[in-house]
Formats: structure tokens, sequence, C-alpha cells
């Protein structure tokens, strides 16, 4: 969303001295296929397998679940159905305390929605050229535990430079006590230093 917005300052004349995003992949370059949109726009009932499967996995990536480093996870995952595959990747998260051992139904079906939701935003949003250098804050625990580098992607949309930072944490937990107070530290010192152009 901050993306956009410089991009849309941009557009209208205006300025934007300093652009820092929070832990948020690369968007589609504009005109590359969106995998992704299409089953999202479907019922999740109506997903078949294959679609299902690949939502779920990336549902266990976004919360910090890395399924490559389980073993057997697939032979696990592929004979249920939608709604067992997503009931197996909360049990595992909980286990490994990904996610609170407390967490009820109806808060996992909600985190799903708005992953899903996420998700087909980010796949239906064309990233544009961004003119001025940006600055990511990445969760440590996604950098040091991801197969995909978050960095990947920003080079062709920020040819002025991309510097990025870990901040303690996951996706979710970097913006909770404690870790938040180190991202809020870090932003401060960001938004307070001169321009690099200045």
């Amino acid at each position: 969303m901050a993306f956009e917005m410089a991009q849309q300052l941009n557009a209208q004349g205006e300025k934007v001295a300093k652009l820092a995003l929070i832990d948020v992949m690369a968007p589609t370059p504009a005109g590359t296929l969106r995998s992704l949109a299409q089953p999202l726009h479907k019922a999740w009932s109506r997903l078949d397998k294959d679609e299902a499967l690949r939502i779920t996995i990336q549902f266990a990536q976004d919360i910090g679940l890395n399924l490559m480093n389980m073993p057997a996870w697939r032979e696990k995952l592929e004979p249920l159905k939608p709604d067992g595959q997503l009931a197996w990747v909360v049990e595992e998260a909980k286990q490994y305390k990904i996610l609170p051992s407390d967490m009820s139904d109806e808060e996992v079906a909600h985190l799903f929605d708005v992953f899903r939701t996420n998700v087909h935003a980010r796949q239906s949003y064309a990233g544009r050229t961004y003119h001025g250098r940006v600055k990511l804050f990445i969760a440590e625990e996604r950098f040091l535990k991801s197969i995909e580098n978050p960095t990947t992607g920003w080079a062709k949309l920020i040819p002025e430079g991309l510097d990025y930072e870990a901040v303690p944490g996951d996706h979710y937990t970097m913006i909770r006590k404690p870790n938040a107070k180190v991202l809020a530290q870090r932003l401060t010192i960001f938004l307070g230093a001169a321009p690099k152009d200045a």
C-alpha cells in the first residue's frame, strides 16, 4: 500500500522524501501472469486440489512454517481436502509455536481470509517503476528461514536502489511487543536521517 501511495504522490508531482516498507515482497511487475489471482475469485470449496494445495502452502510460508524442512509434508497434505490441509498446517504451526496454541477456529478462519485477500490484492496489483530509494524492513525470521529472498523482484521496480534491514521477529511478531519497539526505533532513525541525495 505504501509503495502505491508513493507512486500516486509522484504522479501528482509531489516529492516523496522517504519510503519505508515493512516486510513486503515485491509486487508482480506490470504485464506478468498472476497464477493465484483466478483461484482466489472462486469459493474455497470450488478450488481444485492443486490450487487449494498451492494456496495452503503459501499460507504456511506466510505464517513462517517452512514445509520444506518437514519430512513427508506433501504426502500428508495432498490426500486431504482443502479444509483438512488448512487444519493440518494450523496444527503444525501451533506445535512449532508459530501460532498460539489457544488460537480459536474463528481466529484461524479470519487469519486465512485476510491472507487470501492480501494474496489476491498482491497478485492483482501490477507494480510500476518507482523513482527513488526505498528502505525495506524485513522480518529476521522470515529472512533467515524462507526459501524466497524477500528482496527479489525489487531491483526491476526500484532502479535507484533498495536498502534493507532485518528486524527481530517474523511477519506477525515484528509488529508486536517486544519487537515493535525495535522496529519503531529503526523507523525513527530512518525517518530522521537526511535523504541520501540531500
